[in-house]
């Protein structure tokens, strides 16, 4: 977190709570200056997430700030159509959804079929930036 810029101070850390961006909840980025270089921040979730608007902000400033970063989901479920995560792959441009239906197939699947379902048109273009 300290290269992106991104390092919260202890007590905001503490009183961050839970939810899907909480960690980032109340933390404001300490005054340090990041390295900025490429990255791909990797989120696993079941797509049940409580803090939206939250989750939007964080993704806006990182985008803004041009840090560099892909955020990508990777909801795992087999009957969820993942709304919200597809709502913010679409608004921004550092932000796609991977979507895992069977994790049994997942674990026995080869790098191209993994590489098929993790890395889309979107990251590719982005990585090319």
């Amino acid at each position: 977190m300290r290269n992106f810029g991104w390092l919260p101070s202890q007590e905001a850390a503490k009183s961050s709570g839970g939810g899907f961006m909480g960690f980032f909840k109340k933390a404001a980025p300490a005054p340090v200056q990041a390295t900025k270089r490429p990255s791909i921040v990797l989120f696993i979730t079941d797509g049940d997430n409580s803090d939206k608007d939250r989750t939007r902000q964080v993704l806006r400033q990182s985008q803004e700030r041009h840090d560099q970063i892909y955020f990508l989901f990777i909801g795992v479920h087999d009957g969820l159509d993942f709304p919200f995560l597809k709502q913010i792959g679409d608004e921004f441009d550092n932000t796609g959804l991977a979507v895992i239906r069977d994790v049994r197939k997942l674990m026995t699947a080869d790098d191209d079929v993994l590489n098929d379902m993790l890395i889309g048109d979107e990251l590719l273009t982005w990585l090319k930036k």
